[in-house]
């Protein structure tokens, strides 16, 4: 018989998300903001896409129990292994998915972490697209386990849509947000809000308030041309008068087979042509069809969304362009 003890989720375990764990809401914005932006940003930061528990145990095992909020909707072009599983990686290799077969919204598993005696570190994705209503982790009784003691610094903050969120890739762990902050070793924080990321300003205030080493906006693909036109340079605005001289990185079209092609190219031509215009050193354009092209099409579920394919050629070749565009934040290997 094993006898378990909880974990205490407190913010020096939870990564990834704005402000820890507070009251057990695993939410991506912090509590008093819920009134600042618009109801359906508000729920979809409920779903921590993102979010992560890392720790440091002599533990032989763990076990996971989470309860998800009830009759959620599950997507058909989204895997259950990410909209309401766990990606488990030990001393930072992925080790297996957790996640219930079936519709079930209940969770209990116990994992054999198979790992070299002595200290290991665990780092468990939380679920992209799901709300947990509880979530613990329990180590046995004679086990032991501390934060890790490498500090991530300040997290990267994304702006974004569905793609940033992490929608369709398999995993919770292979959103190309994740990726690149195993490739590139720094925190981050995604605000990816499904369908809603449309630049607005009331958005814009809220990240502005938050302290990065580097914003990067991946918001092209909720917005309509006029829209991208109209709230990026309001959107850089806001940003710059609360942070005059940290990196942003807007990231333009990517390939994609079901909107308007003029429209994309009109976006790109926009964002670089602002971009000259501004003249600011600090403000950096990625051109989207260097990191999914036309011959990539095989990395998208539908035309737009990246199955998990797209999401690590994404994720590769952006991170060779930010090591490139901010060798002082990111040094190359």
């Amino acid at each position: 018989v094993t006898y378990w003890k909880a974990l205490d989720l407190s913010d020096r375990l939870v990564y990834g998300l704005s402000n820890g764990n507070p009251s057990g809401v695993f939410g991506r914005l912090s509590p008093e903001l819920r009134d600042k932006v618009r109801k359906p940003v508000w729920v979809k930061s409920l779903q921590p896409s993102g979010g992560r528990i890392s720790f440091v145990t002599d533990a032989p095992a763990i076990r996971l129990r989470a309860q998800f909020l009830p009759d959620q909707t599950s997507w058909h072009h989204m895997p259950r292994t990410m909209q309401f599983g766990f990606d488990l990686y030990v001393n930072g290799k992925f080790f297996r998915n957790l996640s219930n077969e079936g519709t079930g919204y209940d969770f209990d598993r116990v994992i054999e972490l198979q790992a070299p005696r002595g200290n290991n570190e665990i780092k468990l994705y939380l679920p992209l697209y799901s709300q947990i209503e509880n979530l613990h982790i329990f180590i046995p009784t004679d086990a032991r386990y501390h934060s890790p003691k490498n500090d991530p610094g300040k997290h990267v903050i994304w702006y974004g849509t569905s793609l940033t969120q992490g929608c369709c890739t398999s995993n919770p762990g292979m959103s190309y947000p994740a990726i690149i902050a195993r490739h590139l070793d720094h925190d981050f924080l995604n605000l990816g809000f499904d369908g809603n990321g449309s630049g607005e300003p009331e958005v814009a205030e809220v990240i502005a308030q938050l302290d990065t080493p580097l914003f990067i906006l991946d918001y092209w693909a909720n917005t309509s041309l006029a829209g991208w036109e109209n709230t990026l340079p309001q959107f850089i605005r806001i940003l710059r008068k609360a942070h005059p001289r940290t990196p942003i990185v807007i990231i333009t079209p990517l390939f994609n087979n079901i909107r308007e092609e003029a429209d994309d190219v009109a976006r790109r031509s926009f964002a670089f042509q602002y971009q000259e215009r501004l003249g600011d050193d600090h403000l950096h354009g990625v051109d989207g069809m260097e990191l999914l092209g036309s011959d990539d099409a095989a990395g998208s579920i539908d035309g737009i969304h990246l199955n998990a394919l797209g999401h690590w050629m994404v994720a590769t070749r952006l991170s060779a362009q930010l090591q490139e565009k901010l060798p002082t934040l990111f040094a190359p290997n």
